[in-house]
């Protein structure tokens, strides 16, 4: 079993990605308004939150993790969390019923017990200590209550997901951080009819219209990335999500299926300090960043997969 929280930051990279509307954008707070107003914040322009930044990186790092294979994935722990991972209303979740987790299950039955574990190498004091601090009962853990073991063994694969060491879960930090995009520049409302699903018919009494950002001026996202190592099975989805992007482009905002959302990648700059070697730790500010090894988009992601390819 390897920890993989964020701990001490000792390599950060700031990543300035510079994207052109392909096709209009809307980004709002949802609801069924007649009309809807693209997300302000007051005196300063319109924002696309941190959250909507995060959430379309994800999808496309999720689609790229459903094509793994065992052959990409060597760690067991980490291949369990790809085949169990799955989002639920109350966030990323890992399928409780599965052989998967069972197998962990029984594994922390073991070591528990005094046994040794041929998948989790780890004592059970050490054990016990992360479980605890992610909020187990050491007493239902020793007695070995089975709901409490399966609980144990949902969050030691929470631990080990290589997707959610990027964006975070309920045991562990994002490795990725997203900054909100603040943009000045003018809107325009467009008018929109609501269909029913079921008979694929316009459903009357629905008009309505949505604000959207209709220029193609260069957006631009700030994004901080944390300890990544060349090489892991993180920084591989990370490497394949940036090139994904830097191809095919990404998809942001709501009414996506109406053509709206479509941004292309123009220019990124991706700037990184290791704070091992650098005794002045306050270049760790965004603002300093920039003082740091220069890599375009191309070269951060063969330096991510630098590593794995020496290997294969």
């Amino acid at each position: 079993m390897r920890a993989s929280h964020i701990g001490n930051v000792t390599v950060r990279s700031l990543a300035i990605l510079y994207l052109e509307p392909e096709t209009p954008i809307y980004v709002g707070a949802g609801g069924e308004e007649v009309v809807r107003y693209f997300l302000r914040l007051p005196g300063r322009g319109l924002l696309i939150p941190a959250t909507s930044w995060k959430g379309a990186f994800r999808a496309v790092t999720e689609a790229i993790a459903r094509s793994l294979t065992r052959e990409d994935v060597k760690d067991e722990l980490e291949w369990i969390a790809l085949r169990t991972y799955s989002e639920a209303d109350d966030g990323i979740r890992y399928k409780a019923d599965s052989e998967e987790l069972e197998r962990v299950g029984k594994e922390v039955k073991v070591i528990l017990n005094g046994g040794k574990s041929e998948l989790l190498d780890v004592s059970k004091e050490e054990l016990l200590y992360f479980l605890e601090e992610a909020g187990s009962e050491r007493e239902k853990l020793e007695r070995n209550d089975e709901h409490e073991l399966r609980s144990a063994a949902e969050k030691l694969v929470a631990l080990n997901c290589p997707i959610s060491k990027l964006y975070g879960n309920k045991v562990i930090a994002s490795k990725l951080k997203f900054l909100d995009t603040i943009i000045d520049a003018p809107t325009s409302i467009r008018p929109g009819i609501a269909i029913d699903r079921a008979s694929m018919r316009v459903r009357e009494g629905h008009l309505f219209f949505t604000e959207v950002l209709d220029r193609k001026d260069t957006i631009q996202l700030k994004l901080i990335i944390d300890n990544v190592k060349p090489g892991e099975t993180d920084s591989l989805l990370l490497a394949s999500t940036l090139r994904h992007i830097e191809t095919l482009g990404l998809r942001i905002g709501g009414r996506r299926s109406t053509g709206l959302g479509n941004l292309r990648l123009r220019e990124a700059k991706i700037y990184t300090i290791n704070l091992e070697e650098d005794v002045k730790r306050e270049r760790m500010k965004i603002a300093r960043i920039t003082e740091g090894d220069q890599r375009s988009i191309t070269e951060f992601i063969e330096w991510l997969m630098a590593q794995r390819d020496e290997r294969s």
